[in-house]
């Protein structure tokens, strides 16, 4: 959302609001969370300490979709650091359909998306054709903008459904960290653009 916190943002906005990425570097991501340690920390013992030792979950694919090369290459360097560093490592992820998620997390963007738009758009045809024009079209004929143009028609019970939904995978998630320190996953399963492709240095 260009330079704009999400405090900035009007409704429904500050819900869809993306930071990111944190860091160059591992170094830089250590910086950053030992300054969230230092502004939010956690008052309860945390389970390494209860356990004695790290449990790390790793999984080498996203949503059945197996990694490339290189990817899999870096994850199985990570999976042997920590197991070297003498980390319990244990093949798990958890119970949660990848597909479905995505699904649902398009109808609450695009439902919302919907509702932003002024009202002199009065039909959500025109609402359709306003946003795919200038979003969804950007990501190509693919199934997330299918999605996101399906979930601004979707209904309201449709809509809180996916919400629900979403709450539920959120407590999956936390039970699943009560029982492992980390989980080690590819987040895409192609390789990241090199920079210089991006127009960067």
């Amino acid at each position: 959302m260009d330079d704009s916190g999400p405090e900035g943002m009007p409704y429904p906005f500050s819900g869809l609001a993306v930071a990111g990425p944190m860091g160059r570097s591992l170094q830089d991501i250590e910086l950053l969370l030992q300054v969230f340690g230092k502004h939010f920390p956690v008052p309860q013992e945390s389970s390494t300490a209860k356990r004695g030792s790290r449990k790390i979950a790793y999984s080498m694919s996203i949503s059945k979709i197996e990694p490339e090369e290189d990817t899999k290459s870096i994850l199985d360097k990570a999976i042997g650091a920590a197991s070297e560093a003498g980390a319990a490592v244990v093949n798990a992820s958890p119970d949660i359909d990848a597909e479905e998620l995505f699904r649902d997390w398009c109808t609450i963007v695009g439902f919302e998306y919907a509702r932003s738009l002024p009202g002199y758009l009065v039909t959500m045809k025109l609402k359709k054709f306003a946003l795919d024009l200038m979003i969804f079209r950007k990501l190509g004929r693919g199934f997330m903008r299918t999605h996101l143009l399906n979930g601004m028609s979707a209904s309201r019970k449709a809509y809180e459904a996916a919400i629900d939904k979403r709450e539920e995978v959120h407590r999956k998630i936390d039970h699943f960290f009560s029982d492992y320190d980390l989980w080690i996953a590819p987040v895409s399963p192609s390789a990241a653009l090199p920079l210089e492709l991006c127009g960067r240095d």
